[in-house]
Order: C-alpha cells, then structure tokens, then sequence
C-alpha cells in the first residue's frame, strides 16, 4: 500500500507547484499592471498640478497693473521700478551670530495672496568676492536642502548683464528632476558694491518684466 502512496504524493506536490506557479504569473501580472496603472496616474496628476501652477501665474501675472512706479530706498540709496499697486515691506533676518551679517529683505508682492512679484535682498559686509562666489555657496546649501526631495536642483547662470555700471549674474532654477513652473520663471541678478551683496529676485512669465527691474536699478548714492 505504501508504494501506492507514493504517485498520490507526487502527483499532489505535482498539482500544487503547477497551481502555484499559475498564480504567481497571476500575481506578477497584476502588480505589474498596478504599477502601470500608478505610474501612469502620477504622471497625469503631476502634468495637472504644472498646468495649474502656471494658470495659477498667468493669473497672478495678469492681476498686476502695467503701470509702473518709481521706488526710493533712502536707507540703502537704490532705486527701482516697480508696478503700481504692489505692498512693500522690508524684512530683516539675521544670518549667523555676527549682527553684521544682517540681511535686509523687501518684498513686493500682492496684496491679495501673498505672491512675490520681486524680492531685493542685501547681505551686509559680506564675504564673497564676487557673485559666482556666492552661485557655489548658494548651491551648496540648495544640494543640502533638497537632498533627495529634488534631484540635483541648483542655481544656473543665464547670463551676464550690468546693473547701474556693475558686473551681475542671471541666475535660474535647474534640477535633474522637475522643477516647479513658477521656479522655471524666476530670476536672479547677483553683483557686489562696497562690500554688500545685492540679490534680486524676480518672478514672471513676462521676460521684459525682469529687464523692466534690472534697467531701472540705480544708486542714489554710497553708503
């Protein structure tokens, strides 16, 4: 009897390997699917979420008037235009323990929503030598920010412009990975003059919007 057990167990192992070999190709093909079907919504969500940040811009940039406005810093002596209509306010954050390492920010943005149009950022008595000095630190901090979040993300230099008789960089976004549409949008323009770095950052879809600020950039005097 015993040897007659012997093709009942194999032939029950032999049923059971071929069932479960079926179902693992049943199993391998859905979670393969699955992940299609997932790869496939991720990337449809992600192309809607751009769209609607840059019809979210558009808006934005719409919003603001085309006439534009002259503004005076008597405390830093520059001036700029701007559009008419954008709140002002000045910002100071102190970067590291030295008060001399003051930066003082002001930013023109929206009323309604809180968008920057424009920052100009000033770090007193700085230790960069020149702006691309400034393009590796800026780097630097970004790669350790965004460290796995954003792929390679770093500041690129677009070009070289004179602002009021000074050498400056054209700084832009770029990543390995994605990087948002209001960032594709964003400039900055670095120089140094007496010691101060000056930074300014400018978000539009408009390109004669960024060289409307850049032109219109001017020292009243040195300080």
């Amino acid at each position: 009897m015993s040897g007659s057990i012997y093709p009942l167990i194999f032939l029950y192992y032999n049923n059971k390997i071929k069932f479960m070999k079926t179902n693992y190709k049943k199993i391998t093909l859905i979670l393969s699917l699955l992940t299609i079907i997932f790869s496939v919504s991720y990337l449809l969500n992600l192309k809607l979420e751009k769209l609607v940040s840059l019809d979210q811009m558009q808006i934005q940039d719409n919003s603001i008037s085309d006439k534009w406005v002259l503004y005076n810093d008597d405390k830093y002596n520059f001036s700029l235009d701007y559009p008419a209509g954008l709140d002002v306010k000045e910002e100071k954050v102190v970067v590291g323990e030295s008060q001399d390492l003051l930066s003082y920010s002001l930013n023109f943005s929206l009323s309604d929503d809180g968008y920057n149009f424009m920052r100009v950022s000033i770090f007193k008595k700085t230790a960069y030598s020149s702006p691309d000095d400034w393009l590796k630190s800026e780097n630097k901090n970004l790669s350790e920010k965004y460290s796995g979040d954003m792929l390679g993300v770093k500041q690129v230099i677009e070009k070289t412009i004179q602002i009021d008789g000074l050498d400056a960089i054209v700084t832009f976004a770029h990543s390995d990975d994605e990087v948002d549409e209001i960032s594709k949008h964003e400039r900055k323009v670095v120089f140094i003059k007496d010691g101060n770095l000056y930074v300014i950052s400018t978000r539009s879809i408009s390109d004669s919007d960024h060289e409307k600020v850049w032109n219109s950039f001017h020292f009243l005097s040195s300080f």
